[in-house]
Order: C-alpha cells, then sequence, then structure tokens
C-alpha cells in the first residue's frame, strides 16, 4: 500500500515536475491535494529548487488535517478498505461508502459535481469507478490513505519559510527567494468534504488564502478568476526578482 500514500505519490510528483519544468506549480481536488502537499512540504522543509512558487488546494481532504478530524477519515478509509477486503463486492462497498461519514471520493456519493455544466453527475461516476477501477487497486488506494501522514508542524510551517538561493542555481545567474504561498478552495456545505478540513488546513499553513463557494456553479464561475489571480502575482514575484535588472 507504501505507493498510495501521500507521501510516495508527493515523490512522483516531484519527479515529473522537474522532469518538465524548472518550478512548476503544484495543484491537486480532494485526495490529490494530499499527494501535491506533501510534494511541496518535503521540496520546501529540503530548501530544495524545485519547491513550486504556489500550491493550490481543491476541496482539500480531511486526512491532509492533523488532529481528530483526520483521524476520523483515516479511520473511515480504514473502514471502507475492510469491507472491500472481506466482501470484494462493489454492492455491499457502495452501501457502506453511502453510510461512512467520511468518503475520500469526490461525486461518487452525491450528484454535486460542479452545476449543470459537468458532464457526469454522481450516478454517472459511479458506474465509471465501477467500471474501470479494479476492487484489489481500490482497497491499495484506501489503505494508503489510511496510513498517509497529515502535515503539521516544521512541514507545514516550511511553506512559509523564504529561503535563499544563490546565483549559481538559477539559470539567470540572479539570486533569488523561495517561497511557497497556498491558496485553498472550498464549497459550503459539501456533503464530502467538509467545511471544519479546509478551514483547520488554512489555519495550519502559513501564507495560506481560502475561497469559498456557495454551489458549483459558483465556483465554476468564480475559482479560474481567484486561480488566475493567485498565479499572476506568484509568478510577479519571481519575474521582478530574477528578470528585471535595475535601471
Amino acid at each position: 500500500f507504501e505507493q498510495y500514500t501521500s507521501a510516495e505519490l508527493g515523490k512522483e510528483l516531484r519527479i515529473a515536475s522537474r522532469a518538465s519544468l524548472s518550478r512548476a506549480f503544484f495543484a491537486g481536488e480532494g485526495t490529490g491535494g494530499a499527494a501535491a502537499l506533501s510534494a511541496a512540504a518535503s521540496a520546501a522543509a529540503s530548501g530544495s529548487v524545485d519547491t513550486p512558487p504556489g500550491l493550490i488546494l481543491v476541496r482539500p481532504s480531511a486526512c491532509m488535517v492533523p488532529g481528530p478530524t483526520g483521524e476520523e477519515a483515516r479511520r473511515s478509509c480504514a473502514a471502507l478498505a475492510k469491507e472491500l477486503g472481506e466482501s470484494n463486492s462493489w454492492d455491499k462497498f457502495l452501501a457502506a461508502e453511502a453510510a461512512a461519514a467520511y468518503t475520500p471520493f469526490l461525486d461518487c456519493r452525491t450528484s454535486l459535481g460542479y452545476g449543470s455544466k459537468t458532464e457526469f453527475d454522481g450516478e454517472a461516476l459511479r458506474n465509471l469507478r465501477q467500471s474501470t477501477i479494479d476492487i484489489a487497486v481500490l482497497r491499495s488506494a484506501l489503505h494508503g490513505l489510511e496510513r498517509s501522514s497529515s502535515v503539521e508542524g516544521d512541514a507545514a510551517r516550511s511553506l512559509g519559510q523564504e529561503r535563499h538561493q544563490s546565483m549559481a542555481q538559477d539559470a539567470y545567474g540572479v539570486d533569488f527567494t523561495l517561497s511557497c504561498p497556498v491558496q485553498i478552495f472550498g464549497l459550503e456545505d459539501d456533503p464530502e468534504l467538509d467545511r471544519i478540513a479546509a478551514q483547520e488546513l488554512s489555519e495550519l499553513l502559513p501564507d495560506a488564502s481560502i475561497s469559498w463557494a456557495a454551489s458549483g456553479e459558483e465556483a465554476l464561475e468564480e475559482w479560474p478568476k481567484v486561480i488566475a489571480s493567485f498565479l499572476r502575482k506568484a509568478w510577479l514575484k519571481e519575474f521582478m526578482q530574477k528578470r528585471v535588472m535595475p535601471q
């Protein structure tokens, strides 16, 4: 199950990022955000040059939060994995998922989606998941979430620390400062990823902002604007440091 923990998935994200871009923004939705957060925190804590210039977390998973909120979410993942292991049945798993206090999979317990513009509703996504994902893989993914550690303490604080890199590490030959602001997005009254988890995460991470939407339709309308502004500010900060020479 180790390959499905957020730490291992985060390592894969960093490898893919370094293979394509010098410093890519990291982002993830739901449990995907756990891998992105783990990757960003790991890079920042080690002072690596691949620390992302920004991190975006959409409807963050409760598994990412330390304390009682995260512990309850991870217990729910363990219970769902146990049900799959014992029954090896999609029908029994879906019944257990519907009754669970927390489920880590987006848009599969409800038809929330992102409003009328979304192509799939909850039922369609459930059918798609059942037809494309092997039960053994799903069970391993649930165990991976159960065994994933929340990001806290020094790892969380590292995202807000500014780290100076020498000009030798920059292609432009200019000293620059690494930092990783965080933008979090949450839905009001989200039945799958609750407000408490998103709020606790925003308070845990330094230099983090949170944007709420009352509905999927509002999210589709407003979140792209917030993301564009967030990316632009982070990019301009580095542009001013690395590419604009004194006049």
